[in-house]
């Protein structure tokens, strides 16, 4: 089972890298892509949802296929099934739990359960490819004041690159069209550095590489276009992870029995009361050096106990939605043996 969970969070990690690596891909003069092989372009009756005209929708999901393949994964991780698991989001098998709980954690993320037209609209197809490659992210705080956010006049984008200590990570005023293939190659190139000697440390790993490589790639550019691959694919693995969790302990993992109320989903909060008063109460002399001491120690506690509860709830990186000014939100399985657990823990 552990396996499975195992299996299931890489899948989801990785279930829109195809995203990425389609952006990055090229036509040749004849048509066809310089890097989709002719055998995962054959996978689209069996991975991508039918489309119009006679064609298939979600076409990302092959290059998710691909990376996969090309990485070899499934013979270096043991992981029988991921390629598939990965790639057939958009057309799961209904036999397969594991490819239905990661759908419905995709729709989760995506709030497919708020629109009716999500499943079949596509931003890959013909008309709309060049967008798909060249939108960028929008900066959401140029709406948070903004009483008709729907109707604002976005103007400032976040260029596609890496993360790093620039001023180039910030907002621009100006679009400025994405080197996808110079950026895929360096995510490539750091990807096949990492070592497989150990599935969850592996797993753990990919997470911080997608942060840096993918936080500034738009998860979708059909509307607006201010949620990173990186947060979604995040948020996917948690949810997979919640959901696979509370079926379990309802022992429902054969027959995926889910009310449209229930509550599936446990958010798990935390808070070090007293901290300003403990920052800011220090003597004048070499303030700004003790005034980071300070914060670093605080820092390093909050992460010790989420650290604690991960450990204890068997959670990943990916479940933890926000840690830093004395406090932290984690997701998990709302289940009678997590509440346990997090009573024992708050003792």
């Amino acid at each position: 089972m552990e396996d499975d969970r195992d299996k299931l969070c890489l899948a989801s990690l990785l279930h829109d890298i195809g995203k990425f690596y389609q952006r990055a891909d090229e036509r040749n003069e004849n048509g066809s892509f310089q890097f989709l092989s002719r055998e995962c372009q054959n996978m689209a009756s069996s991975y991508c949802p039918a489309g119009r005209d006679n064609d298939y929708s979600h076409k990302h999901v092959l290059w998710t296929a691909q990376f996969i393949r090309e990485n070899e994964l499934e013979k270096s991780l043991n992981m029988r099934g991921l390629e598939r698991l990965a790639a057939a989001h958009h057309n799961p098998d209904p036999n397969n739990i594991l490819e239905r709980i990661l759908q419905k954690a995709d729709h989760w993320s995506s709030g497919a359960d708020r629109t009716k037209n999500w499943g079949t609209q596509d931003s890959e197809n013909e008309n709309q490819f060049h967008n798909f490659k060249k939108t960028q992210m929008r900066s959401i705080l140029e709406s948070v004041l903004c009483e008709e956010a729907d109707k604002y006049s976005y103007q400032y984008y976040l260029p596609v690159r890496s993360l790093e200590l620039s001023p180039q990570i910030f907002p621009k005023d100006e679009k400025i069209d994405p080197d996808y293939t110079t950026l895929w190659s360096s995510f490539v190139s750091e990807f096949r550095k990492i070592k497989v000697n150990n599935n969850r440390n592996f797993i753990e790993t990919l997470y911080h590489l997608l942060h840096k490589y993918t936080v500034t790639i738009p998860s979708s550019t059909i509307h607006l276009p201010d949620v990173s691959l990186y947060d979604h694919a995040k948020t996917v693995a948690a949810f997979s992870i919640c959901i696979y969790d509370y079926l379990k302990q309802k022992n429902n993992l054969s027959a995926f029995k889910l009310k449209n109320d229930e509550e599936v989903v446990l958010l798990i909060g935390g808070d070090i009361s007293g901290i300003q008063q403990y920052i800011y109460q220090i003597i004048s002399q070499q303030a700004a050096k003790n005034l980071k001491g300070r914060s670093f120690y605080l820092q390093l506690l909050v992460d010790s106990v989420i650290s604690l509860i991960t450990d204890s709830l068997g959670l990943y990186q990916a479940n933890i939605v926000y840690a830093s000014g004395g406090g932290f939100y984690l997701l998990a399985a709302n289940t009678e043996e997590n509440r346990k657990k997090l009573t024992a823990i708050d003792r």
